[in-house]
Formats: structure tokens, sequence, C-alpha cells
């Protein structure tokens, strides 16, 4: 079962990141494996969204779905810009940004603004 929940620090080193001390981040778990982690940190007055999924967690749209719509829940009550680097070679990376609000705005780079 797919559970979406606050990422720990154990949980985003097993799934090979390093953790951030003042990012916001969510996790998705299968079985107690890491499909994914996404989340926000600040920087000066703006946020910066990063998002980082497994293979596997590509085949679970809904998860990724459910996820996003948590996640833009903090861009918003953020109330500030939000800006993503984006690898457009990534099949879909791009059009999910741009499906949840963020506009391309430099090659690689799309931002959200409240």
């Amino acid at each position: 079962m797919i559970e979406i929940v606050p990422a720990t620090p154990e949980i985003v080193r097993s799934f090979g990141m390093d953790t951030m001390r003042s990012a916001r981040m969510l996790a998705v778990i299968d079985t107690g494996l890491v499909l994914g982690i996404a989340g926000l940190y600040p920087d000066g007055n703006r946020q910066v969204a990063f998002m980082e999924l497994s293979s596997e967690l590509k085949r679970h749209p809904r998860a990724i779905v459910r996820a996003g719509r948590i996640f833009m829940k903090w861009v918003r009550e953020s109330r500030l810009p939000v800006h993503a680097l984006c690898d457009e070679e990534i099949a879909h990376a791009a059009s999910h940004l741009e499906h949840w609000g963020f506009r391309r705005i430099y090659k690689g780079i799309y931002a959200w603004h409240p």
C-alpha cells in the first residue's frame, strides 16, 4: 500500500539524498520502500521546490497526483514565489510542473507566483 508521509531525515537518507535542515519534505513509500521525495526549502525571498522520483513511482500516477496536491498546498501556503529546476529531458517532468501552475521562465527553470 502506498503512503504519503512527512519525510524524516532517515527516510531521505534511505532514498540516497542529503537532508536539508530547513526543508519541508514529503515521501511516497510503498511497503517500506521509498519511491520518491518532494519538498520546499527557503532561499531568501522565495522557496525552491525539488522532487526526486524513482522509476517505480512513475508506474503509480495516482500516488504522484495525491503527493502533488499536498505539495501544491504547501506551495500556496508559503505565499512566496517558488522556483524549480527541471530536467526537461525527463518525460512529463515539465508538463507536470506546468499542470501544477508553474511557468517556464528560462530553459529548465520554472516559477510559481502567488
